[in-house]
């Protein structure tokens, strides 16, 4: 008998299964992502506290005759289960697709298995048309102002292409120390996307005599990464711009187009957290596009790389 041996994945990503209109969206993109890259891709769906007014009013018909809420979780936990299997089935990845179901509050439960899979990266969704009571909407806001690990949401109004050539990534960074690691994350990006544009942005309220300094200031971060971008194609392009933070970013949106989003998260005043200057999380979110959030360098459970680690930037980093 010949055992035929096979190598472990580059990378494991957990993605966030809802159930809602935005999860064949995530289930795409997540199996395209492990696909281009041989990630482990672990799709989880969390069943959490059941309302009250659902259980007296809205139960489904298979709770009937249910005697307690422990029947009733377990119950919601199966059907999960069952339609859990029949998305990672369809999505065909073979011994790189697993499909989770656990207990608990939805964003913490997440949290925790990504960092106890040693994920890195965690997928989500979530639609631009929002509401506030949205399950959806709540628990990306959370993972975009918690997880110690870059957070990729994405939605079916404007979904990633990882098939286009040349993909565009608006990096849209406040020159904060805490949001340094955003830098550097989406030069990896670019990388792994080359060739890719890349066009690194700042909004200041100043006036326009910072505009040198604050574009030498960009230049200063992540300079390996940006090197290893560039050496396989990649453009690289900067502006700064003077206004208020939503306005300026959505022309400049606008004007470049972009397929990607990058943020980068700090918190002011340690209480909520903001990026690009004062704007809240829930605000990046106004723009539709595919987005990834960073946590500070100080915030990472661990230093991965988001998709593995390709030989060319692992090269131009270490020179």
């Amino acid at each position: 008998m010949t055992l035929k041996l096979t190598a472990p994945p580059k990378g494991i990503l957990v993605a966030a299964v809802a159930f809602d209109e935005q999860t064949e969206t995530v289930a795409a993109t997540a199996a395209a992502l492990a696909r281009r890259f041989d990630l482990e891709a672990r799709f989880v769906h969390v069943v959490g506290p059941i309302s009250p007014d659902l259980m007296v009013a809205d139960a489904p018909a298979s709770w009937s005759g249910l005697s307690s809420y422990q029947d009733m979780l377990l119950e919601n936990a199966k059907a999960s289960r069952r339609r859990l299997g029949d998305l990672v089935d369809g999505l065909a990845l073979g011994s790189r697709g697993f499909g989770d179901v656990i207990f608990g509050e939805i964003d913490t439960v997440l949290i925790e298995y990504a960092k106890l899979h040693r994920a890195s990266v965690l997928m989500t969704g979530c639609s631009r048309e929002y509401g506030v009571l949205e399950q959806s909407f709540s628990t990306a806001l959370s993972l975009m102002a918690h997880a110690p690990m870059p957070v990729l949401v994405v939605s079916k109004e404007h979904r990633l292409d990882l098939s286009k050539e040349g993909l565009r990534i608006l990096l849209a960074d406040d020159l904060r120390p805490e949001s340094e690691e955003v830098a550097r994350r989406a030069f990896e990006v670019a990388a792994d996307f080359a060739p890719a544009r890349v066009r690194q942005v700042h909004v200041q309220g100043g006036n326009v005599l910072n505009r040198a300094a604050a574009i030498e200031a960009m230049k200063a971060r992540a300079i390996p990464q940006e090197a290893a971008a560039a050496a396989l194609g990649c453009e690289v392009e900067r502006d700064v711009r003077l206004g208020k933070s939503l306005g300026e970013l959505d022309h400049e949106i606008r004007e470049f187009m972009p397929d990607l989003v990058v943020f980068g998260r700090h918190k002011a005043m340690r209480t909520r957290p903001f990026a690009i200057g004062r704007m809240p999380l829930r605000t990046m979110l106004h723009f539709g596009l595919p987005l990834m959030i960073v946590p500070p360098c100080k915030e990472l459970y661990a230093n991965l790389h988001l998709f593995g680690a390709p030989p060319a930037l692992t090269e131009g980093a270490s020179r």
